[in-house]
């Protein structure tokens, strides 16, 4: 299954790597994690993905989610929310895409707690642009997204939290209710979640950016996030900035942030990049590299990028590898697939910073 396949991947990658960063070009988009100070384990997972559909056209995506640290297994889950949820969009295509985001959270979220038992959860918050047009943000729980502009930095958001979903009535609401961060929902409970969409049209285009936010990253405030915002035109730099000012705090909490142009993702997005393609072919980033899986039901092919994740994740698929896609893809296909996959190292200033919870993290580009 290609949730199988996906859920893989992260929790190798994750496991491998605990915190970093990596910077997509064409996309302009940049994503960065922190251990942080306390904690022993990563629990966030971020993804960004791209879905070549022959009959369907271009899906793009990006996904951050929160494991439950205080629940069991927090970030197995959230790599389990995130992969379950790609396969359960790319397989409800038929939809559009705001009932198709509302279906596929829904069956996520029962297949999360059938798996955990109900005990474990996670938050996920995603931006999903189509060759339709379409721009969807949605979330459920803690984490958030901010659109930011010009002279604009706005929370687009609400937390799922008794803080959060009380905030806009402080003043009629007696202020010791008013400190608590438990969470009211969230992936991997008996129940469906209530989800909040914001859907927009193309006159969004003066939005510059929108950033993606775990609640150890914006735990150092709205203040000083958009203080940084405006003063930090690179994407990567931003991301750098956030998740090491976090950890300056005090670092109570993994960080994690996902900072993309909308323009640039939103142009990418329509391009056509595989006009033979005969098969849906799925592409995968997070902080460690790049992946691509091969989805024609039933059958799944599995690529694995060796000069990226070494030799932590073979499988009998990748022995088969050649054979398959010899058979379902042209030589010249293949050739300018390889080539598009290229990722290429280079030092950066995160990479340079005494830190270390960020273990001297790599910055990587990828083509």
């Amino acid at each position: 299954m290609l949730s199988e396949k996906i859920l893989e991947w992260l929790e190798t990658t994750s496991l491998r790597k605990n915190s970093g960063a990596n910077f997509i070009k064409g996309a302009e988009l940049a994503l960065g994690t922190s251990l942080g100070l306390l904690r022993k384990e990563n629990e966030d997972r971020m993804i960004f993905f791209k879905s070549h559909s022959p009959s369907n056209g271009n899906i793009s995506g990006v996904l951050l989610c929160d494991g439950m640290g205080g629940l069991e297994q927090g970030g197995k889950c959230a790599s389990f929310t995130i992969s379950t949820f790609i396969e359960k969009f790319i397989n409800n295509k038929l939809l559009d895409c705001s009932r198709n985001i509302e279906k596929s959270l829904i069956e996520t979220n029962e297949l999360v707690y059938k798996k955990f038992k109900g005990k474990s959860g996670s938050t996920i918050v995603g931006y999903i642009v189509t060759s339709k047009k379409e721009t969807i943000c949605f979330s459920v729980g803690d984490s958030r997204i901010y659109q930011l502009g010009k002279n604009q930095f706005k929370q687009i958001t609400s937390d799922d939290t008794i803080d959060g979903q009380l905030s806009g009535m402080k003043s009629q609401i007696d202020p010791s209710i008013l400190r608590s961060n438990q969470l009211l929902q969230y992936i991997g409970m008996d129940s469906d979640p209530k989800i909040h969409k914001i859907e927009f049209s193309n006159e969004i285009l003066d939005t510059k950016r929108f950033m993606l936010t775990s609640d150890g990253a914006h735990s150092v405030g709205n203040l000083m996030l958009e203080t940084l915002a405006r003063t930090t035109t690179e994407n990567p730099e931003l991301v750098k900035r956030i998740i090491l000012l976090a950890d300056w705090m005090g670092g109570h909490d993994n960080s994690s942030v996902i900072i993309l142009n909308h323009l640039d993702f939103f142009n990418q997005n329509l391009k056509n990049s595989y006009p033979d393609l005969k098969q849906q072919l799925i592409e995968v980033w997070n902080i460690s590299g790049s992946n691509e899986f091969w989805h024609d039901e039933p059958e799944l092919i599995y690529k694995h990028h060796k000069s990226d994740f070494g030799s932590a994740i073979q499988s009998d698929d990748e022995k088969k590898l050649k054979k398959e896609k010899n058979k379902k893809i042209s030589p010249k296909q293949s050739k300018k697939l390889d080539q598009g996959q290229e990722s290429l190292l280079i030092q950066s200033e995160i990479e340079d910073i005494e830190h270390d919870n960020l273990d001297k993290s790599d910055l990587k580009i990828t083509q």
